[in-house]
This record gives structure tokens, C-alpha cells and sequence, in this order.
């Protein structure tokens, strides 16, 4: 399943009345250790140093954040989430 889809799938599920903003997607490979939320990093496997960090985002308003992970060569989805104003709302374990 493409990034897309896994992020629309989990917006319709988990936060439709986010679903209708125009979002805009940045990427970006990070370190597992550098992964702020106890809770976020504890989902990637402790083998995997590098990951594959889609982070979802739109222009005003609260601010809300979706982040996706995957591997190092993405292929593999681990985890995605979202966080409002900087705090953990949900995660999900893929």
C-alpha cells in the first residue's frame, strides 16, 4: 500500500473531520534514537537505526501533524500517528 493510501486510510478511520484540509507532505531520513516520543520510538524494531519519517501537514489552524514510518528503503510501514499541538493523540502499530 502507497503512503497515501496508508495516510488516508487512517485519517477516514481514526480523524475525519481532519480529512478536508488541504495537506501537504514532506520527507525525511532520521535516526531512530533521534525520535522525540518515548511511546513512537518504542514501535520501531531496536535493529533499525535509520527510518523513512512522511510527516503530513497543513497551513493554519490547530496544529495537527501525521506522521508515517518506514524503513530505511520503504518498503516496509511501521507505524503512523498524530499529533495535535505537539502531543501524541494516537499511534498505530502497522
Amino acid at each position: 500500500m502507497s503512503i497515501m493510501d496508508v495516510f488516508w486510510e487512517f485519517i477516514y478511520k481514526y480523524h475525519p473531520k481532519i480529512a478536508f484540509y488541504d495537506w501537504l507532505v514532506d520527507s525525511q531520513l532520521i535516526k531512530r534514537e533521534d525520535i522525540v516520543n518515548s511511546k513512537v520510538r518504542a514501535m520501531v524494531p531496536k535493529g533499525m537505526i535509520d527510518i523513512n519519517c512522511f510527516v503530513f501537514f497543513y497551513e493554519g489552524g490547530t496544529k495537527n501533524v501525521v506522521y508515517l514510518l518506514q524503513d530505511k528503503k520503504a518498503k516496509t510501514n511501521i507505524a503512523i500517528g498524530l499529533l495535535k499541538n505537539d502531543e501524541l493523540v494516537n499511534a498505530i502499530k502497522l
